[in-house]
């Protein structure tokens, strides 16, 4: 329960939103099409295992 209270206190999603700003504009784009690749070649792995 302290934990929680001292994650709430100190919020990291907005900070690091604020500092990253103009550099997430500039490398969304690349980053976005990455984790998709990932995310597509995770799930085609892990449904060929299951077949």
């Amino acid at each position: 329960m302290n934990f929680n209270h001292t994650a709430h206190a100190y919020p990291a999603r907005p900070l690091y939103s604020g500092l990253t700003l103009n550099q997430d504009k500039a490398t969304k784009p690349q980053t976005v099409q990455i984790v998709r690749n990932r995310f597509t070649w995770c799930f085609s792995t892990l449904e060929n295992r299951s077949l």
